[in-house]
């Protein structure tokens, strides 16, 4: 494996913790990018990496989106990441999830786990046995539930903004939007376009779960891979990151990319040719911070009524963004982390 000095240094991380239990042969990587707001705060995301330093990479890029996500949203909490080696469907047991809890106990509270892509609130029961230092736990156990619904309003407020600076309205009956994945949030940001007039075409590596979707919401379907090409208003990715290439770029017909996905940009050249080819973008820790926001109100950091307040105005944060950009020509991802860094320090 090939320890990632250089980046842990230029990127500011503080602490990056393995963990392995024999009894459960568990495998997690804790990432912890900044404290200086507060706590980091992270999702945990149960994934089959094909390599440590896959895992690793992931994990850290992960928890620096957390920092900067944090500071834009103006909540005191810091950046971090959980990973857990493996396939959720056949991998992921009770066992395991109480001892990645008992690992989190470990940190003393300078990690908070919460679900991710793989992990869910019922999860979060097992881990909860061992730590206090989790949220999203489902209501019946006292916790703010799921926070993907969260996410998919804030994307759902962010796409607005989008459509208002791109087309100037903000109307989005009519509009067609193609989107990359259709797990916990994407399904529900689909449900909500559609309610609201859209066009949809969908796309999911699970062929049974994708069927269903369209025929509900009256979609068109695509592979993960046809996606890319179909023309049309907003090209919106939420499934995994890095899908944002400079090849894939070249395939897309969206005058508009905003989506729910994490770390959207397989690099930082990408935002200056999206920038170049006229596309507006929304930073995806900007768009997708609803599910932060939220399990903010197990922290006792926000009510509900603040919650709703916050997740409403991340359209007008990006708003912001925009009119910056286009002033500077500076591309809206580099905007969004210049926010984000004015507010670390």
């Amino acid at each position: 494996m090939t320890f990632l000095v250089p980046e842990l240094t230029q990127n500011g991380f503080e602490h990056i913790s393995f963990f392995y239990d024999r009894k459960t042969a568990i495998k997690a990587i804790v990432s912890i990018h900044n404290t200086s707001l507060g706590p980091s705060l992270g999702g945990c995301r149960f994934y089959p990496y094909a390599s440590t330093d896959a895992a690793l990479k992931d994990v850290m890029r992960l928890s620096e989106a957390m920092t900067y996500k944090a500071a834009v949203a103006d909540l005191p909490l810091g950046g971090g990441k959980a990973v857990i080696f493996g396939n959720p469907k056949s991998d992921k047991s009770p066992e395991k999830l109480k001892a990645f809890g008992s690992f989190v106990e470990r940190l003393g509270g300078a990690y908070i786990t919460t679900v991710d892509s793989g992990t869910t609130s019922e999860d979060m029961i097992h881990v909860q046995s061992q730590t206090s230092h989790v949220v999203g736990v489902s209501s019946k156990h006292g916790g703010s539930d799921d926070p993907s619904p969260n996410t998919a309003i804030g994307v759902f407020e962010g796409i607005k903004a989008c459509l208002e600076t791109q087309f100037g309205s903000p109307e989005i009956k009519g509009r067609h939007f193609a989107i990359q994945g259709i797990g916990n949030v994407g399904y529900r940001l689909a449900k909500l376009l559609r309610q609201a007039g859209a066009k949809l075409s969908l796309a999911d590596v699970q062929e049974e779960k994708l069927k269903v979707a369209c025929k509900e919401l009256d979609a068109d379907q695509y592979t993960t891979e046809s996606i890319f090409s179909v023309a049309c208003d907003v090209f919106s990715p939420c499934a995994m990151g890095g899908v944002i290439s400079q090849e894939s770029l070249g395939r897309i017909k969206a005058p508009i990319i905003a989506g729910a996905a994490n770390n959207q940009l397989a690099d930082a050249s990408v935002a200056k040719a999206i920038l170049e080819k006229n596309i507006l973008y929304a930073p995806d820790f900007v768009i997708n911070a609803g599910g932060l926001i939220h399990v903010a109100l197990d922290l006792k950091i926000l009510n509900m009524e603040q919650i709703e307040e916050k997740t409403r105005k991340i359209g007008q944060t990006l708003k912001t963004i925009f009119e910056r950009s286009k002033a500077t020509t500076t591309p809206t991802h580099q905007i969004a982390i210049e926010f984000a860094k004015e507010k670390l320090h």
